[in-house]
């Protein structure tokens, strides 16, 4: 009887898994992989993984619309990610090779059943999700260092001789014409401090 399906494996970095897989006759097709830079179109090409808990690898096959079988979690660290997957009907959790078999193929077999995990992983993948936290990041990173800039400005104010009331706003004068104001301040300050000190030290007998 035919295969109804091609088994990938892609082994990464681990060389002896790749060359122990190489090295076995299988029943089934079966292509072995080492480490690759593809990953998104040899998920693209397939229609469900099988996959430890890692957080990258659930959040690729959610934006691939890959249904998940997984076999393994890092304790602690891993472990909620298993519970999403199977609490939210993405996927099904079991350490064993023959249930792990047993499951693909009850998929394979039943295309609508198939898409419908499809369907679900797809409602819960987050494709511009990498953009989202760039963007986050950048507009915290933007607010803070206005709210710096703003204490700032607001502790040299607060310490110079010149008050402007909300009140009685002076014309014309904006937030960068404040701290540039602020700035020449305090230069003359320190010109007219050297100014003080070199006419002292001149006035002191040798």
């Amino acid at each position: 009887p035919g295969s109804i399906a091609q088994i990938v494996v892609v082994c990464g970095r681990n060389a002896a898994l790749r060359d122990a897989l190489l090295a076995r006759s299988w029943p089934v097709s079966v292509t072995v992989q080492g480490f690759v830079g593809n990953m998104n179109e040899w998920m693209t090409a397939c229609d469900v993984v099988v996959t430890k808990a890692g957080p990258g690898s659930i959040a690729e096959a959610l934006v691939a619309g890959l249904p998940m079988v997984l076999f393994g979690f890092i304790p602690g660290q891993e472990e909620g990610n298993m519970h999403y997957v199977v609490n939210n009907n993405l996927g099904e959790y079991s350490e064993h090779p023959s249930e792990i078999a047993r499951v693909v193929v009850s998929w394979l077999v039943s295309p609508s059943h198939l898409q419908e995990l499809s369907d679900q992983a797809k409602r819960f993948g987050k494709p511009k999700s990498t953009k989202m936290i760039a963007s986050d990041i950048l507009s915290t990173t933007e607010s803070l260092k206005r709210k710096r800039l703003r204490r700032t400005l607001q502790a040299s104010a607060s310490n110079s001789i010149i008050a402007c009331p909300k009140s009685c706003p002076v014309p014309g004068l904006t937030f960068q014409n404040l701290a540039l104001l602020i700035r020449v301040l305090m230069l003359l300050a320190i010109i007219h401090a050297l100014f003080y000190f070199l006419v002292f030290r001149r006035e002191v007998p040798s």
